[in-house]
């Protein structure tokens, strides 16, 4: 409750703003992405603590050291371009494979069964009930879950597999990270840049998005928005 209101706290602030004061929609938008991404983010600390209470702390076996994980946000939240009312996509990445330290008291698990509780339980309390903090879109690349779960192996390849590339590419060509300055966030934003950066070299994926956008015009009438000659999926 505490969050939802200062969601529609600030909400309320930058809609004055905007109607008032005249602040910029580049500005407007940028917000109301922080908002969102804000919102999750708080969401899991919540829940991590009781998982963390429940289960340990989650090791990267490699070092010894406590497991990184950060949310990726895609879609209009990623690009900084929501408007009040958007839909948020994200996905959480965690740094390696292993299990939690609890003792036998805590019930260890493995990371993947600590993390995908982990963004399960931040799905259910950002999206469900009438109070719902935000609109959640589930990505169709990734199954059924609302928020899929990614060891950074695990991610890194699908990033090499480029298995619907195309449908991929449009997603992640603008993305934010939970903790930009983090050294595992830059990890994962190089590991996009670097997928994108193949994907754009190849002349057989423009012409594939060239004709793709033909296709929706197909049947779009001249009243349509969207996908109309000029529409906003142009600049999309």
């Amino acid at each position: 409750p505490i969050v939802l209101a200062c969601k529609t706290s600030r909400h309320l602030q930058l809609g004055v703003g905007q109607l008032v004061q005249g602040v910029p929609l580049e500005k407007a938008h940028q917000a109301l992405s922080e908002v969102a991404r804000s919102c999750i983010q708080r969401v899991a600390e919540s829940e991590l603590e009781r998982l963390v209470e429940k289960h340990g702390h989650p090791v990267n076996p490699e070092n010894q050291t406590g497991c990184e994980f950060t949310f990726l946000y895609a879609g209009k939240v990623g690009g900084c371009e929501p408007n009040y009312h958007s839909k948020t996509m994200f996905w959480l990445v965690y740094d390696a494979e292993g299990r939690t330290d609890g003792d036998r008291l805590q019930k260890p698990v493995s990371n993947q069964h600590f993390f995908s509780l982990l963004a399960s339980r931040v799905a259910r309390v950002v999206g469900q009930g009438g109070g719902r903090l935000l609109d959640l879109e589930p990505c169709p690349l990734f199954g059924d879950a609302v928020v899929a779960c990614f060891s950074l192996a695990s991610w890194d390849a699908l990033l090499q597999k480029k298995k619907r590339e195309r449908e991929l590419a449009m997603l992640l060509v603008q993305t934010q990270v939970s903790h930009p300055g983090n050294s595992f966030d830059q990890q994962i934003i190089a590991g996009v840049d670097r997928f994108l950066t193949s994907v754009a070299s190849d002349a057989e994926f423009w012409k594939r998005v060239w004709q793709d956008r033909l296709d929706r015009e197909v049947d779009a009438s001249e009243w349509n928005l969207k996908r109309s000659v000029g529409g906003t999926m142009d600049v999309e």
